[in-house]
């Protein structure tokens, strides 16, 4: 009960318990995050409800996700975008390449939160359009960065390079690291 407890209460919402709980969500979660014992298993749905709160401080989402033990698959289902950044960092997050795709065309590059993220995977990426369903420009726009970015570890920039299948004809980009 301790650890799933938002996830046993929402699974009856005509409770008085959960109307209550409603309409104080930010005392309940303090309330949470302080007996948890550092363990939050709430399923998936149930987390991304919580996430989603406005009515939530920004510190108690990135508490909640320190503490999150459950698997997020898609930040497509995620509204509050300033919590993307904790997600990445915290494994909480599968890796996909959705997810790297989403994470990059909101931040308009790779950055730390998001090389660490594609580093720490030992999933195989395919960018290919066939397999990803990402258009050429996004695709392209992706590949424009990633070549100059020297964070990435060997292997994934190698599986990055190839999946999105282009190249460039003269290649002179200079502070690239071999």
């Amino acid at each position: 009960i301790r650890h799933k407890s938002y996830t046993i209460i929402t699974s009856d919402s005509t409770t008085p318990l959960y109307k209550r709980i409603e309409k104080n969500f930010s005392a309940f979660m303090d309330i949470i995050l302080e007996e948890c014992n550092e363990i939050i298993l709430d399923n998936e749905d149930t987390a991304t409800n919580v996430l989603n709160r406005t009515d939530i401080t920004l510190s108690q989402k990135q508490e909640y996700i320190q503490y999150l033990q459950t698997g997020i698959h898609s930040l497509k289902y995620l509204t509050d975008q300033s919590i993307w950044e904790a997600l990445l960092q915290s494994g909480v997050l599968l890796c996909s390449e959705e997810n790297i795709m989403k994470y990059f065309h909101y931040k308009g590059e790779l950055d730390e939160s998001l090389v660490y993220y594609i580093n720490k995977t030992s999933k195989r990426l395919d960018f290919s359009e066939k397999s990803s369903g990402f258009s050429k420009e996004q695709r392209e726009s992706l590949f424009n960065k990633m070549v100059k970015c020297n964070g990435l570890a060997n292997a994934q920039y190698a599986q990055m390079v190839v999946t999105l299948g282009f190249y460039y004809e003269k290649f002179n980009i200079p502070d690239i690291q071999e």
